[in-house]
């Protein structure tokens, strides 16, 4: 059973969470918010398992450790060839 992401708006999280599609996103130390989104998906169960499901395959999709090092070896290589 898929559950959303609720996370607060650091560390890139929204270079990756699409909020209402992928997850949640909420101000960070805003627990009015946390618990805005807490209830959200209490109340809106299928709602927020497709949520959560979004973000599974988002996570699958781009975010696999061997794409991620492949995407980082590219910027390296680019970099590199820049400099030379």
């Amino acid at each position: 059973k898929a559950k959303p992401l609720i996370i607060t708006r650091v560390s890139g999280a929204s270079d990756h969470i699409e909020h209402g599609r992928t997850g949640l996103l909420i101000p960070a130390r805003d627990t009015d918010a946390l618990c805005a989104a807490l209830r959200w998906t209490l109340e809106h169960p299928d709602e927020a398992r497709a949520v959560g499901e979004r973000g599974r395959e988002y996570v699958l999709r781009n975010l696999d450790i061997r794409r991620v090092i492949r995407h980082y070896e590219a910027c390296y290589e680019a970099a590199v060839g820049s400099a030379l």
